[in-house]
């Protein structure tokens, strides 16, 4: 099984628009992303979502580029929502599953499948970047990293 933990592209400012979709930039950095993902040939058999809309933008995109057919909006994926639920759904599948969502959501999810310890702060979740995790028999590794700086 895979996981792969992916943040959203650069949104807008509130003030701009309290919607916060993607601004251009972001829209750019996850075309790159979701590139280097189709060019990988990475299967992923669902995403998961939270429900802001610049994380649907990402999710959205990153499906169609790789040929996603199943994307999923989920709560409990929100910046600040607690880990719990989530890390459990991630342990009971066993599907190669993309998580689209945010800071600090996206790091302490990590850090606890890795560590078992929340608050650790492992990689720098660039915007539009993503972690690829790999379930063997007792414990996950990190497969690869990848930001959009490194896909220029």
């Amino acid at each position: 099984m895979h996981l792969y933990l992916i943040r959203h592209g650069e949104a807008v400012s509130v003030e701009t628009d309290p919607s916060r979709p993607l601004s251009e930039a972001g829209r750019s950095q996850v075309y790159k992303l979701a590139g280097f993902l189709r060019g990988s040939e990475i299967n992923i058999d669902e995403i998961w979502v939270s429900d802001k809309l610049r994380a649907k933008q990402t999710a959205e995109m990153i499906a169609k580029e790789t040929s996603v057919k199943k994307v999923l909006e989920k709560s409990g994926l929100s910046p600040n929502d607690h880990i719990v639920d989530i890390l459990e759904a991630v342990y009971r599948s066993d599907k190669d599953i993309a998580i689209v969502g945010h800071l600090p959501f996206l790091s302490k999810l990590l850090s606890q499948i890795l560590t078992s310890n929340e608050d650790y702060d492992i990689v720098k979740f660039d915007e539009a970047g993503a972690v690829c995790l790999q379930r063997g028999e007792i414990e996950w590794q990190i497969s690869w990293v990848v930001s959009p700086v490194s896909l220029a």
